[in-house]
């Protein structure tokens, strides 16, 4: 503990002595969980004083059904991630070659973006007023739907993941202070283990033996599971126990819908203008590019000036006290959003990458990605257990950006000659982001009002999905604008340089179809020799080499610009006590929970 904090005990002991035997004295009333529910966020709403005042010797051991809850919550993850943005995005090109173009084959993972942006933060805030477990039902309705057109069922699936996020703020609070990263750390494995770690080979696998379309069908399934367990395990607080004095009914109808409305547009009219940017027929400086950014932003400025200046506090959607808590949260929202531009742009370029530059071979690419796959279950499952017993979550969050922006940068040098460097690159650099989500989770809910912890954590995932977007236009339009430069003139150097004689309008595509796999694409073209061969080839993963080292270039101001915000990041360790925020109104197997679970057996540390 700071000096600060225990100077705030002692100035405060009156105050502390009353709440602790304000507690004491209603422990012979708290029979229920509900009772423990509503004594907990009268007193405890301030998480700090939570931690400092109401931390048992024992963390309490939450009863089974507290675990099943859990679980069945964390099942909901590869049912709108898993699937649709970490294995589909592998195998974007041989879906669109499977509908019979590629144009638009890109918003098949920007679609999942804008809608999960949108979604997240508004299931965030809604989460506040009522129960979670709504929400979560809507999830798994929503990934449980058959699709019509993959965009479409992404778009689906991304408003169900951002409904799904709340779980990140859900499962910490049914745990003590002290093990949030650790059952964070459990949600993660089930997304981690086999979608991410084996995400490549999956996606690969399922399309070439099956069909691509059982990345949706599987989803659904989970999402089937997921719901059943959590309808028949999941009660949280059943009542707006917060200090507003009145029914969730009541809350509902004094939010400000103007600035909900405000966001909603304005937020997918940006994100759309994103995702637009630099594609086809949509550069960056035309009209269908630019008036939806800039309409987007003035749309999203006028719903945080309204909450912020013409919303009475308890009532504004996005209020402004949140936002000035500097370093304990805005910080936090500038490092997500640039993590989530990097890691989740880097899920399809990466893939891309080596699909141009290494190998066209299913296999062979599903074997480049697996340090991919291990590293993001080191960071998402075993780091937060060294959290766990380490703390410092503003130090590991440093760290983490620090790894994820140097090796992001060195995968410039992998390119487009060092393979073995290229896979082992992609542990570092794309390991880090699930233990970036689960220290920005673990250290923000420690510093947020019970009572804000949804919205905090949509937000979250808002600006972190927001990043991403950015991310897929910005290194997308660098990608496609090198490779337009320089393809057809390194080819044509070099097919000149070996003496070809022919119709270069016909080597260039040729030479493309032959580097992408195409059997016999260059024997249709006349003078074409095996030294000719080779020399295009190499020109052609030369060209492909050079345009992503620009891209992975490109991406450190941003990385040095998260480092530099994390820096100011306020940390949490002094509050990572035994202090539960919530538990479930009702535990299904029959198991009882009194005040600080003093009849459940302690967990041990």
């Amino acid at each position: 503990m700071d000096t600060s904090s225990r100077k705030e005990v002692t100035t405060n002991s009156a105050v502390q002595t009353e709440h602790l035997e304000t507690a004491h004295n209603m422990n012979i009333h708290l029979e229920t969980a509900h009772d423990l529910n509503v004594h907990n966020a009268t007193i405890f709403d301030d998480p700090h004083k939570a931690a400092i005042e109401d931390s048992p010797e024992h963390a309490a051991r939450p009863p089974l059904s507290t675990f099943l809850a859990i679980l069945f919550l964390a099942l909901s993850s590869p049912a709108t991630i898993g699937l649709p943005i970490i294995v589909v995005p592998t195998i974007l090109l041989q879906i669109g070659e499977a509908l019979g173009s590629t144009t638009n084959v890109g918003w098949i993972a920007s679609s999942w973006a804008v809608t999960s942006s949108v979604s997240a933060c508004v299931a965030g805030r809604m989460s506040d007023i009522f129960d979670t477990p709504a929400y979560l039902v809507q999830i798994v309705g929503a990934s449980a739907q058959n699709v019509s057109t993959v965009i479409a069922g992404s778009a689906l699936l991304g408003i169900a993941c951002g409904l799904v996020l709340i779980y990140y703020s859900a499962v910490p609070e049914l745990l003590p202070f002290n093990y949030r990263g650790l059952g964070l750390s459990f949600v993660e494995c089930t997304l981690h283990l086999p979608w991410i770690v084996l995400a490549v080979l999956i996606g690969y696998e399922l399309n070439d033996h099956a069909s691509w379309r059982w990345c949706y069908i599987i989803a659904a399934i989970y999402g089937v599971v997921a719901f059943a367990g959590t309808a028949v395990f999941y009660y949280p607080p059943k009542s707006s126990i917060y200090d507003s004095g009145r029914t969730r009914w009541e809350d509902f109808k004094s939010l400000d819908f103007m600035g909900l409305g405000l966001f909603t547009v304005g937020i997918t009219i940006f994100l759309v203008g994103l995702s637009w940017a630099g594609s086809a027929g949509h550069a960056w400086k035309s009209v269908s590019t630019l008036v939806p950014i800039i309409l987007g932003l003035a749309l999203l400025v006028a719903c945080f000036a309204y909450d912020w200046f013409f919303v009475k506090e308890g009532e504004a959607f996005f209020p402004l006290r949140i936002f000035l808590r500097f370093s304990e949260f805005t910080m936090v929202l500038v490092c997500v959003f640039i993590a989530g531009m990097i890691y989740y742009s880097g899920s399809f370029l990466i893939p891309q990458a080596t699909f141009y530059i290494f190998s066209t071979n299913g296999l062979q690419i599903s074997i480049i990605s697996l340090p991919n796959g291990f590293g993001q279950i080191t960071g998402g499952v075993l780091m937060p257990i060294v959290l766990h017993y380490t703390k410092k979550p503003k130090w590991h969050l440093v760290g983490a950006l620090v790894i994820q922006g140097t090796f992001t940068a060195l995968f410039a040098y992998a390119l487009p000659s060092h393979k073995a460097a290229w896979m082992a690159f992609q542990f570092f650099g794309q390991g880090c982001f699930a233990f970036l989500i689960v220290l920005t989770v673990v250290n923000t809910s420690l510093h947020m009002r019970h009572s804000d912890l949804g919205l905090a954590i949509g937000l979250i995932a808002t600006f972190r999905a927001a990043g991403g977007a950015l991310g897929d236009s910005v290194f997308g339009t660098i990608l496609n604008g090198v490779v337009n430069a320089q393809l057809g003139p390194r080819i044509i150097a070099a097919a000149t340089k070996e003496g070809f004689k022919g119709s270069l309008a016909q080597l260039v595509p040729a030479v493309i179809d032959n580097a992408l796999g195409i059997p016999g694409a260059l024997a249709k073209v006349n003078g074409v020799t095996p030294a000719i061969e080779a020399a295009t080839f190499a020109a052609y993963r030369a060209a492909y080499g050079r345009a992503f080292q620009l891209v992975f270039l490109s991406s450190i101001p941003f990385s040095v610009l998260a480092v530099v915000a994390a820096l100011f990041i306020k940390d949490a360790s002094q509050y990572l006590t035994n202090h539960t925020a919530v538990v479930l109104e009702k535990n299904v197997l029959g198991s009882t929970t009194t005040h600080n679970g003093e009849k459940e057996a302690p967990i041990s540390s």
